[in-house]
């Protein structure tokens, strides 16, 4: 395979990465996609343009819709995930793991571009900021790559990253620093002019939705949700005030389908509650495939559902909110001690959000 070939299908497999969660049921257009195309096309702009967000704003959509935007340009691109690329320890490394290149990603774009540029897109970067608790050799490699790019003149960088994280990370906030960097930040979907008229076309039942139901399908991640719960006909979320309970039935919607089409002998809450344990044991947002290997079938009866993605041989969950809840559903299911919880283990910043999913989940049944 050539190397535009390789670069072709590490995009490809990028996009895949992601489950068709509300996929065909939408589409909003977004502000950000244009600006973000934009700063790509702009040759006076600073090279690096940052993607900022809360959690589940829609920062890798816009990203994948700016990708489609650019179909068919001449210059090489390439996309990749921090959140996927665990035990990559060098400049190298990453290249292997990402386009199977024996160099580094930024070498490769470079002298792929000659005389026009050439563009780098990095998502998922908060899975490794020194907020998330997750950080890593994977961090190292790429602050480095970073460091590299930045000599490479014909080089745009797109650094897709949480706002808090952005914001509150010494490296991270340097990447960002206005002078030599483009922040686009996400903002959230519009309930008149957005949300609205999706409910209203998929049968999405909001009349007595206050504001907490609002704020929730604001957010791209709740209305994918919503869409779901809403594919074969209307459903009412007026009551609906956390995506717990977004979760709570699509997991039942999805446990019903393959209860009834497959008939299978494990049970959809345990085969992702073993998932979800992985995780929290390594302190990492995958967990290898071989999790699910008594339950048979799971790993694609899961990925069809669109609720774990399959990478080689590491398995992630649809969005790292469903980690959270399925983490604090089994927590509260067993009563469990939260200080038991927390003496177990060096308590990380990454079981911070984790502690606060486990109070909410309680604090729904009190």
């Amino acid at each position: 395979r050539t190397i535009p070939g390789k670069l072709s299908a590490a995009n490809r497999s990028y996009d895949e990465s992601y489950p068709p969660i509300g996929a065909g049921l939408f589409d909003i257009e977004r502000a950000e996609v244009e600006a973000l195309v934009t700063a790509l096309a702009d040759a006076e702009a600073p090279r690096t343009i940052a993607l900022a967000g809360p959690a589940g704003s829609g920062k890798s959509a816009v990203i994948r819709k700016a990708l489609g935007r650019l179909d068919g340009d001449t210059r090489p691109v390439l996309v990749f995930r921090v959140d996927q690329l665990a035990g990559v320890s060098s400049l190298s490394g990453l290249g292997e793991t990402t386009i199977d290149i024996d160099d580094s990603p930024a070498v490769v774009l470079e002298q792929l571009a000659g005389q026009q540029s050439a563009i780098l897109i990095i998502d998922q970067a908060d899975a490794v900021s020194d907020m998330s608790g997750r950080a890593s050799s994977v961090r190292t490699v790429l602050l480095r790559l970073l460091r590299q790019a930045r000599h490479y003149r014909q080089l745009k960088i797109v650094f897709s990253c949480r706002s808090f994280d952005l914001e509150n990370d010494h490296e991270f906030r340097s990447i960002a620093d206005p002078k030599f960097c483009t922040r686009i930040d996400i903002a959230p979907l519009r309930w008149i002019e957005d949300v609205l008229p999706v409910a209203k076309q998929l049968g999405i039942g909001v009349d007595q939705a206050g504001p907490k139901i609002q704020a929730l399908l604001c957010q791209p991640i709740g209305l994918a949700i919503a869409a779901e719960l809403a594919r074969n006909g209307p459903v009412e979320l007026g009551h609906v005030e956390h995506i717990s309970q977004l979760y709570d039935e699509l997991l039942k919607l999805r446990d019903r389908e393959i209860r009834n089409q497959h008939q299978p002998p494990w049970s959809l809450y345990d085969a992702l509650g073993a998932v979800a344990r992985s995780m929290s044991e390594r302190e990492q947002l995958a967990a290898p495939l071989s999790v699910l290997d008594r339950f048979p079938g799971a790993g694609d009866l899961l990925q069809q559902a669109g609720l774990v993605v399959a990478s080689g041989q590491k398995l992630a969950l649809m969005h790292e909110s469903l980690f959270d809840y399925l983490h604090a559903r089994e927590f509260v299911a067993q009563r469990n001690r939260l200080e038991d919880f927390l003496l177990q283990s060096e308590q990380t910043l990454f079981r911070r959000t984790q502690v606060r999913q486990i109070l909410a989940q309680e604090r729904e049944l009190d």
